[in-house]
């Protein structure tokens, strides 16, 4: 019975884990057996890929460094999921000509997802979420670049020579794009000229369309055999884990109702935004701009606070569209009266962190609607 301690219990607060910034950070926190399991998972990843050989350093060229970034895995309701760990080579110090050429690779379109979306919920669409294990370690390098041993994992004096994409190259992403783009054409996709990370194919009445993030893969299909069938190969060529219908993707929490409609939100997103202009305790605002505001402090701070709210409104909030654009005005020499108006956005996403954008099932037009305030 603690009922006789209550008196006593000034404030709780949930324990939070610590990301460590360095490997030294890793292995003295009190975590560090769950890190180094985490780092032994992706350098067994590495091995298996065959990233890397070890070799002496030319005297002509230079290696470049390593280092580990620590990242906690957590679902839609804040709890831990897993502890993930990803190698980073320092591509910062390579040399453009010698190191590295073309890096450009596409990233998929905010309002590409919501359409495809849409479209899944109109159609009654199975929509599932796959994730690539170490994806840039797939794609292929015509460069020579050398990097040193990782922390923790050294043998020796020799250096790396990279067979394999690494993340933190410049040229890895577009390594691992044209990797996963040769699987899917090879099946027989397509490629939509408008958005060149959506991927589309037709056989019958059968439609499916998958959509890459980086390592993000949605397959939305009428035909649950196509996506498994789809899956299949890709899984062939690269290791996948299927996470099962979409649940979350780029910070945005999705569900989907009884009738089909899929609800998008960002809530954790604008906790995070609340915490970080310091406004936990604050109260809320039931209008995201004060009508008197003219549209005519720390600008870091300012330039900051506008582009959480830029994703938050580009993805899944756009009653503060207007509000964050007229902000946006004053990014160069923000008054401490825009500063006060874009903490009211946050306060008013505080009050209304529960809602959600809605992709409904039920549209009355079977063709797609557009809106201008041009003739």
């Amino acid at each position: 019975n603690t009922s006789k301690y209550d008196d006593y219990v000034c404030k709780v607060e949930k324990a939070d884990i610590k990301e460590p910034r360095t490997y030294d950070e890793a292995i003295q926190c009190v975590d560090s057996k769950q890190w180094k399991l985490a780092m032994d998972d992706e350098m067994k990843a590495i091995h298996q890929n065959n990233t890397w050989k070890l070799i002496d350093l030319p005297k002509d060229r230079k290696a470049i460094g390593s280092k580990w970034v620590f990242k906690v895995k957590r679902d839609v309701d804040g709890k831990v999921l897993r502890y993930k760990t990803r190698l980073v080579a320092q591509g910062f110090n390579q040399k453009y000509g010698t190191d590295y050429d073309e890096v450009f690779a596409p990233v998929v379109r905010p309002s590409t997802f919501r359409t495809l979306l849409s479209v899944a919920a109109k159609r009654k669409y199975h929509v599932k979420h796959y994730d690539i294990k170490t994806a840039f370690l797939n794609g292929k390098l015509d460069e020579e670049i050398y990097m040193k041993q990782p922390p923790g994992h050294t043998n020796g004096n020799k250096v790396c020579k990279l067979m394999k994409g690494l993340y933190g190259l410049k040229q890895s992403a577009r390594s691992w794009n044209k990797a996963i783009h040769n699987v899917l054409m090879s099946n027989t996709y397509k490629q939509s000229r408008y958005d060149k990370c959506l991927y589309m194919k037709t056989i019958g009445n059968q439609n499916c369309y998958i959509l890459i993030y980086v390592d993000d893969l949605i397959i939305a299909s009428n035909s649950s055999t196509e996506i498994n069938n789809i899956a299949s190969k890709i899984g062939s060529n690269f290791e996948m884990k299927c996470l099962g219908d979409i649940k979350q993707f780029l910070g945005m929490e999705i569900e989907q109702n009884h009738d089909g409609d899929f609800l998008l939100s960002q809530r954790n997103y604008i906790d995070k935004i609340v915490e970080d202009c310091g406004l936990i305790n604050g109260k809320i605002s039931r209008f995201p701009l004060d009508t008197g505001y003219e549209k005519l402090t720390s600008d870091k701070i300012y330039q900051k606070i506008i582009g959480q709210l830029l994703y938050s409104s580009t993805n899944t909030r756009p009653d503060i569209t207007a509000s964050v654009s007229i902000l946006s005005q004053r990014m160069s020499k923000p008054r401490d009266i825009d500063l006060t108006e874009v903490k009211r956005v946050v306060r008013y996403l505080k009050g209304t962190r529960q809602y959600r954008l809605r992709l409904s099932s039920n549209a009355l037009e079977q063709n797609l609607i557009m809106y201008t305030d041009t003739n």
